[in-house]
């Protein structure tokens, strides 16, 4: 099976996803929101999810800088301290990998122009 998704892959696999959902996960916690540590919801079907229709949203290209390479999806509110938010595609907005570099360790500073920008959509 690790050839059909190749071993790069392999925390996409199905039984992979199953082991470590819920009460399965190593760092479960019944009373978070969420059954997925932060760290972790990158191999979710759900956040696969919600990362396509960000970048759909945002028509495939970064919000600060309008390049179409490499881009990367951003949560506004870190997940460190909204994880209730981690599937909310109006807390998403795609970054490319320079101008997300940026956000790190500062992401509380671009809260306010990250949600300018995406609130902005709503009211064109």
């Amino acid at each position: 099976m690790l050839k059909k998704y190749g071993v790069e892959n392999y925390f996409l696999l199905p039984e992979f996803q199953e082991s470590v959902k819920g009460e399965n996960h190593w760092n479960w916690n019944p009373n978070k929101g969420m059954p997925y540590i932060y760290g972790h919801i990158w191999f979710t079907p759900e956040y696969l999810e919600w990362k396509d229709r960000v970048f759909e949203r945002d028509d495939h290209k970064c919000r600060i800088c309008g390049s179409d390479k490499k881009i990367q999806s951003h949560h506004i509110f870190p997940l460190r301290d909204m994880p209730l938010l981690a599937f909310d595609v109006e807390n998403g907005i795609t970054l490319c990998k320079k101008c997300h570099k940026k956000t790190f360790n500062k992401e509380i500073d671009f809260i306010d122009q990250f949600l300018n920008i995406t609130m902005g959509d709503r009211v064109r």
